[in-house]
């Protein structure tokens, strides 16, 4: 018993936090990136333009 709740303990729940955590800190970091792209980009744009 002891033996089978460890296993049933120790996979499902780094699978779960760990794929759980990753993507949302995956799409975060995209996120920020792609905005802080786009924003830099139309800043410069706005700046040089104007």
């Amino acid at each position: 018993m002891s033996d089978y709740t460890d296993q049933t303990d120790r996979e499902p729940d780094p699978r779960a936090e760990g794929v759980g955590s990753g993507d949302l800190l995956g799409m975060a970091a995209v996120a920020v990136f792609m905005a802080t792209i786009g924003f830099a980009t139309f800043y410069l744009a706005t700046a040089f333009s104007g």
